[in-house]
C-alpha cells in the first residue's frame, strides 16, 4: 500500500508541476533547404539525406542554426521529392518540416548542361498558453542551371551551379495579429555538388536582401546576408546520367 500511495504521491506531483509551468513564446525558425542543383537527386530510386545550415527565426528576422533530416524518391531522372523534418540545434529550438520537389526542365547548353525548378515549402506551428499562438509558412522558389565539371560516364562527378532564388515567408501571429508578418526576400544561390557513387556531397551559399520588419516597436533586419547550407545525400537506385552516358 505504501508503495502505490508514494507512486499517487509523485503522479499528483508531476501533475502539478505541469500546470505550473510558464507559457513561453518561442521564434519559429525558416530554414533555406538545399536546392542542390539542377539535376534531381535521387533520379532513380530513393534517398536518405541531411543538411544543416542557416535560416531565419520570427519576426525578428534573426539568424538561426537548423539541422534537417529526410528521405525522397525520383523517377526516371526527371524529379524528384522529399520530405523533411528541421529543428533548430540552440536549446529550446522550436522546428517543423519542408517539402521540397525538382524538376528537370532541359539540357540547353549541352549534355554536360542542366536547368531545372526547385520548389520547396516550410511550415511550422507554436501554442503556448495566451502568450503564443503562431504559425508558420514559406515558400521558396528557385531555377538553377547546373554543369558537369568531370567527363562523362564517370562513378565520380564534380558539378557546380547557380540560380536565382526567392523566398516567400508568412508568419501569423495570432496572439497579436498586428505583429504578423509577410516578406518577399530575393536572392541568389551558388554551390558544388560531389558524387562518390551513391553519396552526394553539397556546399551552398545563398545570397539574399532580408527586408526590414517591425515588431514589437523596434525595427530588424533589412540587409544583405550569407546563409551557407551543408548537405549529404546517401541514394538508392541508379543516379542521374549525364548525357545519357
Amino acid at each position: 500500500m505504501s508503495a502505490i500511495a508514494g507512486s499517487g504521491a509523485f503522479l499528483l506531483c508531476t501533475l502539478a508541476a505541469w500546470s505550473c509551468v510558464v507559457p513561453t513564446r518561442r521564434a519559429l525558425p525558416n530554414p533555406f533547404p538545399l536546392v542542390a542543383g539542377a539535376i534531381p537527386v535521387p533520379a532513380n530510386g530513393g534517398n536518405f539525406s541531411a543538411e544543416f545550415g542557416d535560416g531565419l527565426r520570427g519576426q525578428e528576422l534573426e539568424r538561426s542554426e537548423v539541422l534537417a533530416v529526410g528521405v525522397g524518391v525520383g523517377l526516371e531522372g526527371r524529379v524528384s521529392l522529399s520530405i523533411n523534418g528541421y529543428g533548430e540545434i540552440r536549446d529550446g529550438g522550436e522546428g517543423g518540416g519542408f517539402l521540397r520537389v525538382k524538376t528537370l526542365l532541359a539540357n540547353p547548353f549541352g549534355p554536360r548542361s542542366a536547368v531545372g525548378l526547385h520548389v520547396a515549402t516550410a511550415w511550422a506551428d507554436r501554442i503556448s498558453g495566451s502568450v503564443q499562438n503562431d504559425k508558420l509558412r514559406s515558400y521558396d522558389l528557385a531555377v538553377p542551371v547546373e554543369f558537369l565539371l568531370s567527363p562523362l560516364g564517370n562513378a565520380n562527378e564534380i558539378s557546380a551551379f547557380a540560380a536565382p532564388r526567392v523566398v516567400i515567408e508568412n508568419y501569423d501571429d495570432r496572439v497579436n495579429p498586428g505583429e504578423s508578418m509577410h516578406v518577399v526576400i530575393p536572392g541568389v544561390v551558388g554551390g558544388v555538388r560531389l558524387r562518390y557513387g551513391f553519396l552526394h556531397l553539397f556546399g551552398e551559399l545563398s545570397l539574399v536582401y532580408v527586408p526590414e520588419n517591425q515588431f514589437m516597436g523596434r525595427t530588424f533586419a533589412g540587409n544583405v546576408q550569407v546563409f551557407p547550407v551543408l548537405g549529404a545525400s546517401v541514394h538508392i537506385g541508379r543516379a542521374y546520367r549525364w548525357g545519357g552516358a
